[in-house]
């Protein structure tokens, strides 16, 4: 459980905070950068402390967006360990600061378990943790290879990210491999991209 050696968040939540565990949920923890780096984490919790009184308790509260409602869904704080008592699924880069395992908790409770979140969607966790619609958007569609041939994605994408401040994130898709956390085997491009694995898009100048 948490008690009072943990934050729920410590020196501000940032994209940076977010490690991967042994679950392929990259497409979540991308969404949970993004939202962390927009300065969203909190409004899906309660009130700075209420949050720190419920962790004292050993629960927390998030309100996540599902099927058109905001619906709050609850969890303790005790997390998945391995022998050395390190946390088996995702977790922030300071092990004091929980607000990264246990959002990750919540949506496996959403979704009826961890094993759930293994594979999915950036845009679909976006708009679980955000309320907003989600857009796709096939880079290797005969229109879009077109709108990148002639520079207007790039405006577009300028537009997105600085004037529309929507939240993005990228994935180069490969069906053949599978996400298998971060012990997993990834394949790496020649670029340093991982295949089939979910980025929040930060900036874009």
């Amino acid at each position: 459980g948490a008690g009072s050696s943990v934050d729920f968040i410590r020196d501000g939540a940032e994209s940076g905070d977010v490690i991967q565990g042994e679950l392929g949920d990259c497409y979540l923890l991308g969404a949970m950068s993004s939202i962390a780096s927009a300065g969203l984490l909190k409004r899906l919790v309660r009130n700075d402390q209420e949050v720190a009184a419920d962790l004292a308790k050993g629960f927390i509260t998030f309100t996540l967006y599902t099927f058109g409602d905001w619906v709050e869904v609850s969890v303790d704080t005790l997390l998945p360990c391995n022998e050395a008592n390190e946390p088996i699924f995702a977790h922030a880069k300071d092990p004091s600061e929980v607000w990264v395992p246990l959002l990750e908790k919540a949506y496996a409770k959403l979704y009826g378990s961890y094993e759930a979140l293994d594979g999915g969607s950036v845009t679909a966790a976006l708009a679980d943790l955000t309320g907003g619609i989600g857009e796709s958007v096939d880079m290797t569609d005969d229109d879009n290879v077109l709108e990148i041939a002639d520079g207007s994605m790039w405006k577009r994408l300028l537009r997105y990210g600085t004037k529309d401040n929507y939240l993005l994130g990228a994935a180069l898709s490969q069906p053949s491999v599978v996400d298998a956390g971060a012990e997993g085997d990834v394949q790496v491009t020649d670029f340093g991209v991982l295949v089939n694995h979910a980025y929040a898009l930060l900036n874009v100048k």
